[in-house]
């Protein structure tokens, strides 16, 4: 529900450390449910059924209650009904999404089937993600849950026979673990607070598996010494959140020190921009939670936490180990859940640590054709193009319509220089992925990258019609548009493409700019100069928009001003003349 340096040290105070000791023999944590969690990328996503039908939802425990899109409704036969007076849904980035609310008659999570369970709709596009929902505090504030995102699960517990003084964290064992005092309800509400340290200075933060990365107010950064245009504060991009109109321009900054309890975390280089929470000056977010097993107690308003090793914010290349490559705690058997921690491995930047995971997993089921498919992934990122190559094959021998694994040897090949298999891939996987339409936007987006907007248009719009109901109807619009604008072909569809955008989304920069490049191509560069300028107020530090009104000027004969925007913009965004000539999109 949130948005989106490598680890130098991590020091631990030994007076904010408590070494493990089990909770009394009287007190006891009953475990009400046990998900199994996959990381799609920096999303963490649990399985439900909504009234018998497969859903995918995001974990989002800074969300105050569970939530789904208005096509998400649609798409499962929910009707919706009136939210309470004056309701609404604040995001990152201050968007506002007015709400309803759809009653799902049955709802199957973690194992136990809910009866006439009540989730908040939002518009349609407020959530831009493809799982079905939002999965919030409503449910994810039990008395006590745990998140061990690294193994791939996250469990609800009922404590009994607990008092204050129980330590909580009983996976630790001699490892010592952190205790954080966390802002009870009449305080921090629904949301997860404690205080830190940042820099040495008091700061609110809120702990938030939906937003992928952790991010810092503006105000926060500034109170700590790091402003933007500062040496080594770069621009980051434009931030979204939940509801229209949610775009926040984002900054990396160097921070020398964040300190929560025992843990201080050195010389980071993190994300900052203008939130627009004013309870919370620091979202803990997905990166936080990967690098950590964490228990929230909210019957003790405390948040007991351990350190998984590597990389704590900027997830990549791991620069110290990572806990060695290990099967998830009571299922040593499972190939499943060894997939889930190689996914979670995968994203931390420890491709060694999935790889070997892996490994076990294909050893106890040689016949999946997705861990082949994975392993290669990680054999990628792990710089062994040719293993990854003879996973893919490994993966098409057993299934020869995989299109995860077409497509996953079409970008190999094309990266190996080899055009022709690549584009054979390519061809192969626009025919499989009938049975599967929600991998035609990475079909559109490979042909995007070799420059096929024809075929890329296609299967945008073939997107389009097999979802009319989609929070990523704004991604596929815009693609269409742009295939079309790049190509200049087909341009009264491609504005159309971007108007049907801007009408689900409005405001939103990046097809601001594509609209205004297809605007030019049909000889409106008046119109174009209104989308440019637009654009430009909302992402001040990006070259594109002010090459594009540059261009925009020239059309219009005002060369002097067009030249020097479209110089600006080169000094903004270095890599964007040979990149606008690669798009044939030159003065």
């Amino acid at each position: 529900m949130r948005i989106g340096g490598a680890l130098l040290s991590v020091v631990a105070a030994v007076c904010g450390l408590v070494l493990a000791q089990p909770a009394r023999a009287a007190c006891q944590l009953q475990t009400l449910a046990e998900l199994p969690v996959v990381m799609q990328g920096l999303r963490a996503t649990v399985q439900a059924k909504i009234n018998g039908q497969d859903a995918s939802f995001v974990l989002d425990s800074g969300a105050f209650f569970s939530s789904m899109s208005a096509a998400s409704a649609a798409r499962y036969g929910l009707p919706l009904g009136p939210a309470p007076f004056g309701m609404e849904v604040r995001g990152v980035g201050g968007g506002r999404a007015q709400v309803s609310v759809a009653t799902v008659t049955a709802f199957d999570f973690g194992g136990h089937v809910y009866k006439d369970v009540e989730f908040i709709v939002l518009d349609a596009g407020s959530l831009g993600t493809a799982s079905a929902g939002l999965i919030g505090e409503n449910v994810l504030g039990a008395e006590a849950v745990e998140y061990d995102l690294a193994d791939g699960v996250v469990r609800i517990f009922k404590t009994n026979g607990c008092g204050f003084d129980d330590e909580l964290a009983y996976w630790a064992g001699s490892q010592p673990y952190s205790v954080v005092q966390i802002d009870p309800p009449e305080r921090g509400g629904v949301h997860t607070r404690a205080q830190a340290m940042l820099n040495g200075v008091p700061i609110h933060v809120e702990f938030d598996t939906g937003s992928p990365r952790s991010i810092i107010s503006r105000s926060a950064a500034a109170r700590a010494g790091v402003k933007p245009g500062d040496p080594g504060v770069v621009v980051a991009g434009v931030g979204s959140g939940v509801g229209q109109r949610s775009f926040l321009e984002t900054w990396r900054g160097p921070f020398a020190s964040f300190k929560l309890a025992g843990e201080e975390v050195r010389n980071q280089t993190l994300l900052f921009g203008d939130i627009g929470l004013p309870e919370s000056d620091m979202l803990l977010g997905a990166d936080f939670f990967l690098s950590h097993r964490i228990l929230i107690s909210n019957s003790q308003h405390r948040l007991y936490f351990t350190y998984n090793g590597g990389p704590v914010f900027n997830l990549g290349p791991a620069t110290q180990a990572a806990r060695p490559p290990q099967p998830p705690a009571g299922s040593p058997g499972d190939a499943a859940d060894l997939e889930r921690h190689a996914l979670a491995m995968l994203v931390r930047g420890d491709a060694g640590a999935a790889i070997a995971d892996l490994n076990q997993a294909i050893t106890l089921d040689p016949k999946a054709a997705r861990y082949h498919v994975e392993r290669a992934r990680a054999e990628r990122e792990a710089h062994e193009p040719l293993k990854a190559m003879d996973d893919f094959n490994q993966a098409l021998a057993l299934k020869p319509d995989d299109v995860d694994a077409l497509l996953g040897r079409a970008r190999l090949s094309f990266a190996l220089h080899n055009l022709s298999g690549g584009r054979s891939d390519l061809d192969a996987a626009a025919k499989a992925v009938a049975g599967e339409p929600d991998t035609r936007l990475e079909l559109a987006d490979l042909d995007m990258d070799q420059q096929q907007y024809a075929a890329a248009a296609t299967q945008f719009d073939l997107w389009l019609a097999e979802h009319p109901n989609s929070d990523l109807r704004v991604r596929a619009l815009k693609g269409g548009c742009d295939a079309r604008g790049y190509a200049s072909q087909e341009l009264d569809k491609g504005l159309a493409d971007c108007n049907a955008a801007l009408k689900l989304d409005p405001g939103n920069p990046a097809v601001l700019m594509s609209r205004g490049l297809v605007l030019v191509r049909i000889g409106q560069p008046d119109k174009a100069l209104l989308d440019f300028a637009a654009a430009i107020k909302l992402e001040p530090a990006n070259g594109w928009p002010l090459y594009g009104k540059g261009v925009a000027e020239l059309h219009l004969g005002r060369t002097a001003d067009g030249q020097a925007d479209i110089a600006r913009a080169a000094q903004l965004t270095p890599t964007l003349p040979a990149e606008a000539k690669r798009l044939g999109l030159t003065p």
